[in-house]
């Protein structure tokens, strides 16, 4: 691929929103399209790369900085950023759960299930059912009359 070879017949479409200004509550949705006609491959990609780079530099370029040599050439790989790679939920928890002790995983579950599940209600007792206080009190009744 040569990097200096001129873009020509190249259009891509891209939706964003745009307000008036920083603080207005308005916004709009627009489709720009930006035509490459003109413009170098190189320059293409190094606006892509700048992003990577920076990313780099704030992550793992500073993490070890103590291990890299001045001039040093690092290797990274570019990805899009629509290509993070999709985690499934379900084996997400299976994971974080096979950390736990079981004991840790029945108090995590029964405190996700908390927030998830609405309280459930007492039942109410129909009327010509007894409730306990009436039994209580008609046990109450029947000392009392025996005496």
């Amino acid at each position: 691929m040569n990097l200096n070879e001129i873009i020509t017949n190249v259009t891509l479409t891209k939706a964003c929103s745009i307000k008036a200004d920083k603080d207005s509550t308005e916004s709009k949705q627009v489709n720009l399209k930006v035509k490459f006609d003109g413009a170098l491959l190189s320059a293409v990609f190094d606006k892509a790369v700048a992003g990577a780079v920076i990313q780099w530099q704030n992550g793992p370029g500073r993490k070890g900085y103590d291990d890299w040599k001045a001039n040093q050439t690092i290797e990274i790989q570019f990805t899009s950023p629509g290509a993070k790679t999709q985690i499934d939920p379900e084996q997400a928890m299976i994971a974080k759960l096979k950390d736990m002790t079981p004991e840790m995983q029945l108090a995590y579950l029964t405190d996700l299930a908390k927030k998830v599940a609405p309280p459930v209600p007492e039942p109410e007792p129909e009327e010509d059912e007894e409730t306990e206080e009436d039994k209580e009190t008609e046990e109450d009744e029947t000392e009392d009359e025996k005496e």
